[in-house]
């Protein structure tokens, strides 16, 4: 280290070779190694300083790239959980090395970026199915680490779940194959749950979690199974025995019953999550007439 080479333990020239192959091991080592150094790593920033700022810039980079493998991005969040807890602040950075973020023209650390970034991605190019899988437990707390990451995050995430609603809404009135449409419903809950769940959020508790959507926008959204559009009338759509059951899905009841009672739970839910009080309370009994009590 530094003192070795005061000393004349080490010679400078050494000592620089050797800084030069921790930083390259630093820049090319498999990020799903890291976990397993992560002690070491740890050792290393506190006898050479430029440790620290290398590793930053390497996880900055890789939270802005693709995490095409399944889990991959919630492996990442949990390298950066475990090397915070060991003391390695990686989320932050020093003053001055903040860079920008063009669409809210805001500065933010290099790490935040690369995983708002990704973020958008996600949002942009995968199925609600996937989502509903991959931003769950690590990743979505990662995402709710500091609180301008998790406000920028919170606005994508929103404008993902109206859209998604929306595009559910298309399919229903275009008849799309019904038990389809209910897995899609599922997964939509499945998201939208985690996400409005994420760090405890409830909008009657003034936490809401990472979904945040505007008021007119959140009352469509729960309004009743009359109202078009609403996740109600989405889901009365593909369920047997309601008024909003399209006649074109008519031989279609029996395995449109599977699922129903998973469909009708999740609306529920969403209701607890995102309703006020008075909405959360009366959400089963608003419910209780379009739940079958069995299959015929």
């Amino acid at each position: 280290d530094a003192d070795a080479v005061l000393h004349g333990i080490i010679k400078p020239k050494v000592h620089a070779a050797i800084i030069t192959c921790l930083l390259r091991w630093i820049e090319r080592e498999p990020m799903h190694l890291f976990r397993r150094h992560a002690e070491s790593l740890v050792e290393l920033v506190a006898v050479e300083p430029t440790v620290l700022p290398q590793l930053r810039r390497r996880l900055g980079r890789r939270a802005g790239q693709a995490f095409r493998g399944k889990g991959q991005f919630a492996g990442f969040a949990q390298l950066v959980f475990q090397l915070e807890a060991l003391g390695l602040p990686v989320v932050d950075d020093e003053p001055g090395n903040e860079v920008l973020d063009h669409p809210t023209a805001s500065m933010m650390p290099p790490l935040q970026l690369g995983l708002l970034q990704t973020l958008r991605s996600m949002l942009r190019d995968w199925p609600v199915d996937r989502l509903a899988d991959e931003l769950t437990g690590p990743a979505l707390d990662l995402l709710c680490c500091r609180k301008g990451l998790k406000e920028k995050a919170t606005s994508n995430i929103s404008v993902r779940i109206s859209e998604e609603l929306n595009a559910i809404r298309d399919k229903v009135l275009a008849r799309a194959e019904p038990v389809r449409v209910q897995i899609v419903l599922l997964a939509f809950g499945r998201f939208l749950c985690a996400t409005a769940g994420a760090a405890g959020g409830k909008v009657s508790d003034n936490g809401r979690g990472l979904v945040d959507l505007a008021e007119p926008l959140r009352m469509h959204l729960l309004a009743s199974q009359e109202t078009l559009g609403s996740l109600g009338f989405c889901t009365a759509s593909v369920t047997p025995g309601a008024k909003e059951l399209p006649p074109e899905y008519l031989g279609r009841k029996v395995e449109l019953y599977e699922r129903l009672g998973d469909l009708w739970k999740m609306v529920a839910q969403v209701m607890q999550l995102l309703g006020d009080d008075d909405e959360s309370a009366v959400a089963g009994t608003l419910l209780e007439p379009l739940q079958p009590v069995r299959a015929p």
